[in-house]
């Protein structure tokens, strides 16, 4: 009894010719190759970030801004002191000496507060 079943042989070979249709769909209908369909492209949106940054702002201390203005001074009292020397005139010479020496101990006394800091 090698009998086959017609309801199987009816459902595989409709499956076949549905396939070849599904197939045959699926191409171009006028024999135009077909342009394929775009992949859908999804675009994450950029994380934006907001930082606020702390703006530091630094003060000099009047110690340093004290020791500044005395090295400003002695600077230009010493530029008077050399003129005075290339100019041959001692006594603006000695004067100018007279005010740097005056000028030294508030200039260092400044500067070692300055750099106690």
């Amino acid at each position: 009894m090698n009998k086959k079943n017609p309801l199987l042989i009816a459902g595989a070979g409709g499956l076949l010719v549905l396939g070849f249709a599904a197939g045959a769909g699926a191409g171009a209908t006028s024999g135009e190759p077909q342009t394929p369909t775009p992949a859908v492209t999804v675009t994450a949106e950029p994380k934006v970030r907001t930082e606020v940054k702390e703006k530091r702002v630094e003060v000099t201390p009047p110690s340093c801004r004290l020791a500044l203005d005395q090295a400003d001074r002695g600077f230009n009292t010493f530029a008077d002191v050399m003129q005075a020397l290339l100019d041959g005139d001692t006594s603006a010479a000695e004067a100018g000496n007279t005010k740097l020496n005056k000028l030294a101990p508030q200039y260092n006394a400044a500067k070692a507060e300055c750099r106690g800091l």
